[in-house]
């Protein structure tokens, strides 16, 4: 007797619908600037950051140390140990409040502590008003350019291996509330996408970038510059038709493009920085593997967000923002999160529960392990792919 074709709800249909609709629309789009010859990516502009190596210890030491600090804070408080009580085990919804409170002390903290240590500011982030509208438009452009590349990694994976199930998943099979809709939402779509980015994009690439272009001191010595064009008094020079974009960067930046300048007696004007691309790229694929290797227990989810941190650091180095990234990341997780929501959660109305073991086969359950590491991070990354 076939199977009966299981029940696929209207809003997922209507959800993957709009999905297949924009990731066509853009891949179109992408094929036609390229017929005219029109730039796909915004000309490269990356920010340099004022902190260093101390600065990046210190961002690890606090993410990792807020990971196991709160729920250990929150442990003692709510369930203090007795001598013979077991030790409590975190439900789900517990896992994903911790997550998001841990994930908002990290907004508070790691930019505070690299300001009082470098001087570091929201623009050294590139989280500025100036051009907001137009970085959140590239990162939501970039979602369904991205999408066919991230899931087909994971495609492909599965072929090979079996994932390795997620307690979130199983806890949303069993069902759902409002509660845990609205923690899973906080702590998956907002505060984690926030603080990886703040830490991996912002604070970790930011720094292996410094690395790769070198610091520059002295705009006109500096080796990542042209050679110098030499102009007569009174001539214009255009800028760069490359950068017209990126007219509205932070003046902050020494990298920002060139505008039309009249030359005034004896100026030497230099053309925009030739940067070193395999040091940029090799600093966005340390930072990649590393990203991707702290959920390495959900395999083989690491591979496709490896692909995807290649996007949303390839975003932070054109743009010097992590508004892009920020936009991107969250965009994934939000796709991803309502689409769990949606699949998960519902059984079957004909599915029949599993019986319960005879007693005298029962296996003593040994007592529980709370290791709140990235990977254990309920409502971070699962729900991503």
């Amino acid at each position: 007797m076939p199977q009966a074709m299981p029940n696929v709800s209207p809003a997922v249909v209507i959800l993957l619908l709009a999905l297949f609709l924009s990731i066509l629309a853009a891949w179109i789009g992408l094929v036609l600037r390229l017929a005219f010859g029109l730039p796909i990516f915004p000309a490269r502009t990356p920010q340099y950051v004022p902190w260093g190596v101390g600065s990046v210890i210190f961002t690890v030491f606090c993410w990792f140390g807020l990971q196991l600090f709160v729920p250990t804070i929150y442990l003692l408080a709510a369930f203090p140990r007795m001598p013979g009580m077991a030790r409590h085990e975190l439900s789900p919804s517990e896992q994903m409040s911790l997550s998001a409170m841990s994930n908002a002390l990290v907004l508070i903290l790691i930019p505070l502590g690299l300001f009082l240590m470098s001087g570091a500011r929201l623009r050294d982030y590139g989280l500025v008003a100036h051009g907001l509208a137009r970085n959140i438009g590239r990162g939501l452009v970039a979602y369904p350019l991205l999408v066919p590349i991230v899931f087909g990694a994971m495609f492909a994976s599965l072929l090979i291996w079996n994932k390795t199930p997620h307690p979130l998943e199983d806890a949303l099979r069993l069902g759902q509330n409002p509660r845990m809709v609205v923690v899973l939402v906080l702590a998956a779509v907002v505060f984690a996408p926030l603080s990886e980015e703040l830490i991996f994009r912002g604070v970790l690439l930011g720094w292996l970038t410094r690395l790769a272009i070198g610091r520059p001191k002295d705009l006109a010595s500096n080796d990542l510059l042209d050679e110098p064009v030499h102009a007569n008094p009174g001539d214009l020079i255009p800028s760069d038709p490359g950068f017209d974009a990126e007219l509205d960067r932070d003046p902050g930046n020494p990298y920002t493009a060139p505008v039309a300048t009249v030359i005034l007696p004896e100026t030497v004007v230099y053309r925009p920085p030739t940067l070193k691309n395999a040091q940029l790229l090799l600093a966005n694929v340390v930072v990649s593997v590393i990203f991707a290797g702290l959920h390495a227990a959900a395999w083989p989810t690491p591979i496709p967000i490896f692909f995807l941190s290649m996007g949303l650091g390839m975003l932070y180095q054109r743009t010097g923002s992590l508004i892009p990234s920020m936009v991107l990341h969250m965009t994934f997780n939000g796709v991803s999160t309502v689409l769990m929501l949606l699949t998960l959660g519902n059984p079957p109305p004909d599915a029949k529960k599993d019986p319960q073991p005879p007693a005298a086969k029962a296996v003593p359950k040994a007592p529980a392990m709370i290791v709140l590491i990235p990977e254990n991070r309920v409502g971070s990354h699962a729900q991503e792919m």
